[in-house]
């Protein structure tokens, strides 16, 4: 497999929304709209300083940030593909014509969405992914209110004339503001999750579309681990953003040394290391377990991946490949 560090960075347009999602990270942000000469700022020095060719625009909500057209053309005017962060409500074909791809945020079919984000709006944004020309990718955060349908949303994924390019899963971990909630009531338990998580990516395998699921356990992945795109994976993953950018660090940071040294402190930062761990082939890879995770789900228990081991952050990833190689 191919090494490969990500190209992409991030910019934040504004961080005010037209949804107030109970698991949104930036739901405790103060709701403005950044002045245009920032985020052009910040352009800047994602495409000449880091030298990077994508940039996920973000927010908040970026389809309603008054100057979206002014800074996606001014994207292409210095060569920065972009691909906008969005729950898909305002898209237009104006917008859908300047962008080059879209991540739209559907964490259910119907019903199962609209409880999710608490706004009926799933029948708005089902006829903007369903008519959009570009590219997309489709967000899914994992809650207790959406696990179960997993396997019907992926076959809905699939049946799609206009398919997503991939899916990623992202498990809530109760990063920043959130790690000071003592009761997320919509947090799921990883255990239960992983059945639901596999038959859904072995569907969305079958018709093409990429998946990846972020911040799970290895060993709650058991037949899915290639899938897994925790902090020590996103530096090689296509979709993922730059650490170098993400920490406003030197470009000089670019290696996989540096990478991987954050990706492990910042793993170490959110999670507890269980005895389990220590004997898990994984735990050097892995961004273990969450400690709220833990408070909240007593049966909560990783299981040690049998084996040697490993430092490679693609371990998984290699493994699977020469498994298809046979």
């Amino acid at each position: 497999m191919e090494r490969k560090l990500t190209d992409r960075g991030i910019i934040y347009t504004n961080w005010d929304c037209n949804l107030d999602c109970p698991f949104c990270y930036y739901r405790f942000k103060p709701k403005f709209q950044r002045p245009l000469a920032d985020v052009k700022a910040d352009l800047i020095k994602a495409k000449f300083y880091y030298n990077l060719n994508w940039v996920d625009i973000s927010g908040g909500e970026p389809t309603i940030y008054k100057h979206i057209k002014e800074v996606l053309n001014f994207c292409k005017t210095i060569g920065l593909k972009t691909t906008v962060i969005t729950n898909g409500i305002c898209i237009t074909k104006e917008l859908d014509d300047m962008v080059d791809e879209w991540m739209i945020s559907v964490h259910g079919i119907k019903d199962i969405h609209n409880k999710c984000v608490e706004k009926p709006v799933f029948d708005v944004v089902e006829k903007k992914f369903k008519t959009i020309k570009k590219p997309f990718r489709i967000n899914v955060v994992v809650t207790n209110r959406n696990y179960n349908k997993f396997p019907e949303q992926a076959i809905y994924f699939s049946k799609l004339k206009h398919k997503p390019r991939r899916v990623h899963y992202i498990m809530f971990n109760p990063f920043h503001e959130f790690s000071l909630e003592a009761d997320l009531d919509f947090v799921a338990n990883p255990k239960e999750v992983s059945p639901y998580l596999r038959e859904a990516i072995e569907t969305l395998d079958k018709s093409g579309i990429e998946s990846v699921v972020r911040y799970l356990p290895f060993c709650f992945a058991k037949g899915f681990e290639s899938k897994i795109c925790g902090m020590s994976q996103v530096a090689f993953d296509w979709g993922e953003w730059a650490w170098e950018q993400q920490l406003n660090a030197s470009a000089k940071f670019r290696n996989e040394q540096n990478y991987y040294a954050t990706a492990r402190n910042t793993a170490l930062g959110n999670a507890t290391i269980m005895n389990e761990c220590r004997g898990c082939a994984a735990e050097f890879i892995c961004d273990g377990m969450s400690v709220n995770y833990l408070k909240r789900f007593s049966d909560l228990k990783p299981v040690s991946i049998k084996g040697r081991k490993t430092f490679d952050p693609l371990f998984f990833k290699k493994e699977c490949e020469e498994r298809k190689d046979v």
